[in-house]
């Protein structure tokens, strides 16, 4: 497969997935692997208006190899699964209202449907929470993906990867679109190890004040600091629309 019809193969799903509402506010991504390392969509691109040549090459320790846009701020765990996962070709990241909102229990999705086997296993697991574009977030998601094929992250949204684009996006959709059936539904529990309140008015400031990832010579790292917190980074749109679903089916307690 070429470059080319490997940028289209990663635009159609991306845009399918978008279609189908698992990517609220321009949150979630898409990628798949290259010989020299993987290629995966940018970063605050309407999926809608991405073309092929929108997306970036990175190597799998974090180097831009080609492209000139900003590649999403998860590509971290991209790269790590890369690293751990050598029979994955392709991944996808989706903020699914139902999951995200599943995930904010931080419980996992046990055999409750035969739909579950294309995850890898008995259960889909839910990962621990970590801040989105941390290293911590990419060992986080490889230690949960251990025999499985698709995960939730807490207080976040799913991964699914697979053997294609196809074989990556199938995984993802009974994950994405039947969680409630069978998770007993429950209470969110919230980010930060119980520190809730202080870790999403850092996210909504963008105070977060380390790279997320590699070096910043790769191009790839960024810093999340804005200036005006009158003003929400993108990066945070989704955890406001995940707050909006949970805040919409479920009670806070505290944890």
């Amino acid at each position: 497969m070429t470059r080319d019809e490997l940028g289209a193969g990663i635009v159609a799903v991306a845009q399918a997935i978008d279609r189908a509402g698992f990517c609220p506010s321009k949150s979630g991504n898409v990628s798949a692997r290259t010989e020299a390392g993987f290629l995966i969509t940018p970063s605050g691109l309407p999926y809608a208006q991405t073309l092929p040549e929108d997306l970036i090459e990175l190597s799998l320790d974090g180097m831009v190899l080609s492209g000139a846009r900003k590649p999403s701020s998860e590509w971290p765990f991209h790269a790590a699964i890369y690293r751990a996962r050598p029979e994955a070709q392709a991944i996808v990241h989706t903020h699914s209202p139902r999951a995200t909102a599943l995930s904010c229990t931080r419980r996992g999705i046990p055999a409750f449907h035969y739909m579950i086997a294309l995850c890898g296993g008995a259960d889909i697991r839910c990962a621990d929470y970590a801040t989105f574009g941390t290293p911590e977030l990419a060992e986080n998601a490889v230690r949960a993906l251990e025999g499985r094929k698709a995960v939730l992250l807490a207080n976040h949204g799913v991964i699914a990867l697979g053997a294609s684009l196809a074989g990556a996006r199938e995984p993802g959709w009974p994950v994405s679109r039947h969680p409630r059936r069978g998770s007993g539904a429950g209470h969110p529990r919230r980010g930060g190890d119980g520190a809730g309140e202080r870790e999403i008015r850092r996210l909504w400031q963008g105070r977060l004040t380390k790279p997320l990832g590699a070096s910043t010579r790769s191009g790839a790292a960024s810093w999340l600091v804005r200036d005006d917190p009158r003003v929400m980074p993108h990066h945070t749109q989704p955890f406001a629309h995940s707050a909006y679903q949970v805040l919409n089916s479920a009670s806070w307690v505290r944890a």
